[in-house]
């Protein structure tokens, strides 16, 4: 992360962001995440975003990315070479990235456990949701008990990663 980026990034954090902050083990690749949450969501019309993660359960800052007094979704994931971020107006929207390849034990396939964890997060419920609930049949997806669908998109951004968007329809 170049120092300018780090810059923009301390500059746009809010005291939640910087408490959060000096709590991550990677700083930069938190800094870096956050940097591209709010230029997605400059880019999609909110011209000055405020992210607030918020977690549902506790009230710690360790929930998922929102975009605040926007219709705008944000997502965002990273493993060890990679960090993603997706957005969408209205609709529910998930990402998962990690090393193709890598051992996800017990859940069966690195591309079913990227999907499975998109869907979890497009649905705003993440982990709190049982996995084991989300079935897929080709590109679409669903939790057991809900009736919203959540279609699957595969980008190709690198051989090395294994990347799912999920975004409700």
């Amino acid at each position: 992360m170049s120092d300018t980026d780090r810059q923009r990034a301390l500059a746009g954090l809010s005291p939640r962001e910087l408490d959060r902050l000096s709590a991550e083990g990677d700083k930069d690749a938190f800094l870096q995440g956050r940097l591209m949450l709010r230029d997605l969501a400059r880019e999609l019309g909110v011209p000055n975003p405020i992210i607030d993660a918020t977690c549902p359960d506790c009230g710690g800052a360790h929930g998922a990315p929102v975009v605040r007094d926007s219709e705008l979704r944000v997502t965002l994931s990273r493993c060890a070479e990679a960090l993603v971020v997706a957005g969408t107006r209205g609709r529910g929207i998930g990402v998962d990235v990690e090393l193709a390849g890598a051992d996800v034990a017990g859940v069966g396939s690195i591309a079913r456990w990227t999907s499975v964890e998109a869907v979890l997060k497009a649905d705003g419920r993440g982990l709190r949701v049982d996995p084991d609930a989300v079935t897929i049949d080709g590109d679409v997806a669903e939790i057991s008990g809900s009736v919203i669908r959540y279609r699957i998109l595969t980008p190709e951004l690198d051989p090395r990663l294994e990347v799912r968007i999920a975004v409700e329809h």
